[in-house]
């Protein structure tokens, strides 16, 4: 597992994307998914700029552990549409979904699968609201959709806990946001491949949810907690 220190280097010189930007040369939508540790491929030139710039080298700039991890979940046991429940609150509705995933830890001659269980929080809530908001379109006032807040708690299962507990204390805290980045994505893929049926909208909220679960997920915002 590999992530790069732009972030943390930034934020000890308490940099920000734009100023690096302009004494760099590099465009800014090149340094943002750099800096959120997004991007898949990052060009020689732009790593040597930076090394110059921050007057380190490449092996500073980089961060890495020995060992990798895979997600995945057993479709037959993510849970199903009649252990999902929501209740109405306001204008918002809180969203129940509980699962496990499969953590899959990559090391050299070793691989080990433990499994973790995914709760969602009381604060998660599900909407598909249009508002109006005088601020928006220079004062004018406008609408606009509301977003969706997803969040999970992550908790090891018994039997992998001190196993789970090893590898979550290897990571730095910016290697851990890496973590919780990747499993944020891992759900909202799992999320909204599992509710593409218009039919399974019908069924929890009738003709009062207009937006198709599989948009809602799309759009929400992810957050995660790991309890080591």
């Amino acid at each position: 597992m590999i992530r790069n220190k732009l972030s943390d280097l930034m934020g000890e010189r308490r940099l920000k994307i734009s100023r690096l930007s302009l004494e760099t040369g590099i465009a800014r939508s090149t340094l943002t998914p750099i800096y959120y540790n997004q991007s898949e491929m990052i060009k020689l030139d732009t790593i040597n700029k930076l090394c110059i710039y921050f007057g380190i080298s490449a092996c500073d700039f980089f961060e890495n552990n020995n060992f990798d991890f895979e997600y995945s979940i057993v479709e037959d046991e993510l849970i199903g549409y009649e252990q999902m429940w929501i209740r109405e609150d306001n204008l918002d509705l809180q969203f129940y979904l509980n699962f496990s995933i499969y953590i899959k830890i990559i090391e050299k001659n070793k691989n080990e699968v433990i499994e973790v269980n995914c709760h969602t929080t009381p604060n998660t809530t599900i909407s598909d609201q249009v508002v109006y908001i005088d601020y928006l379109n220079n004062g004018n006032g406008g609408h606009e959709e509301t977003i969706s807040n997803i969040h999970y708690e992550i908790t090891s299962k018994d039997d992998y806990k001190d196993v789970f507990a090893y590898y979550m204390e290897q990571l730095s805290p910016g290697m851990l946001e890496v973590v919780k980045s990747n499993i944020e994505k891992f759900i909202k893929e799992a999320l909204i491949n599992k509710f593409t049926d218009t039919n399974i909208r019908n069924d929890y909220f009738g003709n009062d949810f207009h937006m198709s679960l599989e948009d809602v997920f799309k759009k929400a915002n992810y957050t995660i907690t790991i309890n080591k």
